[in-house]
């Protein structure tokens, strides 16, 4: 159950209640998406790299790391806001 709730808190927006509206439930599937991305993405990333590295095709590999930190950066920075500004 702790992991339950922990991954419940990060998919949860930071500055948006479910009073908001669609906004708070777009955000949230938009969390969640990015919660799946991380996961299923390190299962393709790892045997990626590893086959990209010994093919020496670098800059494959530099690019997937480099989506992968991207894809992973935007799910844990908290206060990105994903909606559009008024």
């Amino acid at each position: 159950m702790k992991i339950i709730s922990f991954l419940d808190q990060l998919t949860t927006p930071a500055n948006l209640t479910i009073k908001d509206g669609i906004a708070y439930w777009q955000e949230k599937v938009l969390l969640n998406l990015f919660l799946v991305i991380t996961g299923l993405g390190l299962i393709a990333y790892i045997p990626s790299v590893a086959l990209s590295i010994r093919e020496k095709l670098w800059i494959i590999a530099v690019i997937d790391t480099f989506l992968y930190i991207f894809i992973v950066f935007l799910f844990f920075k908290p206060n990105i806001i994903f909606t559009k500004g008024t």
